[in-house]
């Protein structure tokens, strides 16, 4: 079983040329908030879907992330975005993700389907939709990214994530490489994204909102 009501993560989303993410790597501070913390880290995912494209059809992204000693699962969808306009590239979206243990991440392969005894949330919520269609492998996504943890003095918390991606589809090896900027609230919720976004919008102008994910991008 699993939460019928996971966590929604609240964000904000960014096509960024090279001046832009360069920039956002030099802002101490911007639109009231400071910068508390950065750190870098190398990212690693495989993204699953059946043949014929049932998750994506049902707005829905399964991913496996590699971290040390394991990996991350993660299930994401229902994103409800703001209407068209000004704030169109704000989202809300379930996120449920669970550790993948050391040894069942083992045995998550670039050509065999999701092994059927990995039996976590977010595996079963993707195969509640998958049905008994097998989960295969469909694009792999390698990120450079750059987290900078921004405060307010309301103790409002923003992570920004400055991000170099580099996308394979695996059907075909189609590759591509791209910038991207996400903005998700730790806490203070809708306002504050809002808040620093439209400073962050006002002082970088490389910057363009965007609605499409990594692995929409990747696809093609």
């Amino acid at each position: 079983m699993f939460d019928d009501n996971p966590p929604r993560e609240v964000e904000a989303k960014y096509n960024a040329d090279a001046a832009a993410r360069e920039a956002l790597l030099h802002l101490p501070t911007i639109g009231g908030f400071s910068l508390v913390r950065a750190a870098r880290k190398h990212q690693e995912d495989l993204y699953f879907d059946t043949a014929d494209a049932a998750l994506k059809r049902a707005g829905v992204t399964l991913r496996v992330r590699r971290v040390s000693g394991g990996a991350l699962m993660t299930y994401k969808a229902d994103a409800i975005h703001a209407p068209d306009g000004a704030e169109a590239h704000l989202a809300s979206r379930v996120e449920d993700e669970a550790i993948l243990e050391q040894g069942l991440a083992a045995r998550v392969q670039l050509d065999a389907p999701l092994p059927p005894e990995i039996d976590i949330s977010p595996a079963r919520r993707a195969r509640r939709i998958s049905a008994d269609r097998a989960l295969l492998p469909v694009a792999r996504l390698e990120n450079e990214r750059v987290t900078l943890d921004m405060r307010d003095e309301t103790g409002a918390e923003i992570e920004i994530a400055v991000d170099h991606v580099r996308g394979t589809r695996l059907s075909d090896g189609r590759h591509i490489e791209f910038d991207e900027v996400e903005l998700e609230s730790k806490s203070g919720g809708r306002e504050a994204l809002l808040r620093l976004a439209r400073a962050l919008e006002a002082q970088v102008p490389g910057l363009r909102p965007s609605r499409e994910t990594k692995l929409g991008r990747t696809l093609g």
